[in-house]
């Protein structure tokens, strides 16, 4: 096994640059997911370590070597691919030690290494049959298996999970947890679910346009995101943005009412006036009697009822012109109906605020 760290890193296609001098370190063992948008350069990012691309400046360090311009056969890498990629024309067993035999390992060695694969993966009674008599969710445990007997020291997973439906991918989510605790083998994983990232990082790395957002644990991005862009792509539905405004020290809520004073820690927040973002979750947005301080008054539009929870989507009022609906994650039983008056109020210690121009977070 072995770390992986990027230093400057850049990749230009033709006169684009596609990935803008990434630095980043991996610890062996982690298992990292890259997550962000469709065309923010998150796949390219796996291709650069796997080899697939060449950089085109810096340096990319699997251990001690640096493999930025060796081929991908001698990087030790492994990766797992979205569309499975067997060969229709081999049985389970021979997909699965394909790559052990072009290497030339003893035949005894191919068999102890499938073994642990396929037990490892529940593969085991499939093994002599065909690629097309598998589901998809089989066929992907064959190409983890092909990944697995390479005994690398790197897994590269590129949107794995994709393809699969959504009971699927939840069932191979969990394997896929199981089966890096068994191996502890330093994982980068690539998609653009966030949920799937959530659920299965160490740490997750947040990319935009070629650059990396954020870089830390679920927790952090969840609970502490450092900008607009990763507090909206962190958590199903979007965080909530209002645009709000500083008088005083206190914070001017959309229709004009005010929220508590905030204990300001950041020197960029301390005698701030003016336009504010801020950022709440619709899951710390709670329902307040109508006379009740400090609250936001919403006309509702739409209601999703999702069994233990109900999502609320809700105008602000005519004073908050330009502002866009906002979404309150209430409890199942509540069932407000569209054209409803209610009023929201904001979980304690849940505010999250960010400069209107630099669209970064403000530590309160």
């Amino acid at each position: 096994m072995a770390g992986i760290e990027l230093r400057k890193v850049v990749k230009n296609f033709g006169k684009t640059q596609v990935i803008e001098g990434i630095s980043q370190s991996v610890p062996d063992g982690t298992f990292l997911v890259i997550v962000g948008p469709s065309g923010c350069g998150k796949s390219t990012v796996l291709r650069l370590i796997a080899g697939l691309e060449e950089v085109t400046s810096g340096e990319i360090f699997i251990g001690e070597r640096d493999v930025a311009r060796l081929e991908p056969k001698d990087r030790d890498v492994a990766m797992v691919f979205q569309n499975y990629a067997l060969y229709p024309h081999m049985s389970v067993r021979e997909n699965i030690c394909y790559g052990l035999k072009v290497r030339g390992l003893p035949k005894a060695e191919q068999e102890r290494r499938l073994a642990l694969a396929a037990d490892m993966l529940g593969l085991s009674e499939y093994l002599d049959r065909s690629p097309r008599q598998l589901s998809g969710g089989q066929r992907q445990r064959v190409a983890m298996g092909r990944a697995i007997v390479r005994e690398a020291a790197v897994f590269l997973f590129d949107e794995p999970l994709s393809n699969l439906d959504a009971s699927l991918r939840n069932q191979m989510r969990v394997e896929l947890r199981r089966l890096h605790e068994r191996l502890g083998t330093t994982s980068i994983y690539v998609t653009h679910d966030q949920v799937e990232a959530m659920t299965l990082a160490q740490r997750i790395m947040v990319m935009n346009q070629g650059h990396v957002e954020q870089y830390g644990t679920p927790d952090e991005l969840y609970l502490s995101p450092a900008t607009v862009f990763t507090a909206r792509f962190i958590g199903s539905p979007n965080m909530n943005m209002l645009r709000a405004s500083l008088e005083r020290g206190r914070l001017k809520l959309p229709g004009g009412t005010f929220l508590p004073p905030i204990p300001a820690t950041d020197a960029a927040f301390t005698g701030r006036a003016g336009e504010i973002l801020l950022g709440v979750r619709p899951e710390d947005l709670l329902p307040a009697g109508e006379n009740a301080p400090e609250t936001l008054r919403c006309r509702v539009e739409l209601v999703e009822v999702l069994g233990a929870d109900t999502l609320v989507h809700c105008a602000l009022p005519n004073e908050a012109e330009g502002q866009e609906p906002i979404i309150a994650r209430l409890e199942g039983s509540s069932r407000p109906g569209p054209g409803d008056v209610i009023h929201l109020g904001i979980r304690h210690g849940k505010a999250h605020l960010f400069d209107p121009v630099t669209k970064k977070r403000l530590a309160v």
